[in-house]
């Protein structure tokens, strides 16, 4: 089975940890300054507390995993393949569509969540594998579009006794899914 592979899983959980060991792999295989990172920025805040939001503890990360579709961690390299997991407002692309990063950005710029170039997939490419052969003109051609994909829309989730919200690029890795989400892709 290929890093490429689609797989699907039953359960969160399992493919939670499938695209850790995605990112951990691709890590490990590419140069240092050919990879960068995305990390979240997950905050809480008690209810009817006066103060602002804080740092959020491990639980309330961990409990923001299961509730969201964008992960703690997207790493951004030339090629690699993702689900966007929202609708932009302007309908360039839907949720679940495809796209491929083609050229790296910046630490910087991922670290102070400035949108990133992303090709789209055309309508309906459920699949592809990327072809480093092929220009950004080239795929143009062949119905790609150029767009630039931001933060995912601030939610606001309660969670015991705190409110809790990630920051985080609207995307998630493209490697697997669930059973149930994928027969939604049809």
């Amino acid at each position: 089975i290929t890093p490429s592979t689609y797989r699907l899983y039953g359960k969160r959980m399992p493919a939670k940890e499938a695209t850790d060991c995605y990112i951990h792999q691709v890590k490990n295989h590419l140069p240092a300054n050919m990879v960068n990172e995305s990390l979240s920025q997950d905050i809480q805040m008690a209810h009817g507390a006066q103060s602002g939001w804080t740092v959020a503890s491990e639980t309330t990360s961990n409990y923001l995993d299961g509730k969201m579709k964008e992960s703690r961690r997207i790493i951004f390299f030339v090629g690699a393949i993702y689900q966007f997991t929202y609708n932009d407002d302007r309908f360039r692309f839907n949720q679940s569509q495809l796209g491929l990063l083609i050229s790296l950005p910046s630490q910087r710029d991922l670290d102070r969540f400035r949108k990133i170039k992303i090709l789209v997939a055309p309508p309906g490419l459920k699949d592809f594998i990327y072809d480093e052969t092929l220009s950004l003109a080239d795929y143009i051609e062949l119905g790609w579009e150029q767009h630039s994909v931001g933060l995912t829309r601030d939610k606001t989730f309660n969670t015991g006794g705190f409110k809790a919200r990630r920051r985080q690029y609207g995307l998630k890795h493209h490697v697997n899914s669930t059973v149930h989400a994928s027969m939604g892709n049809t």
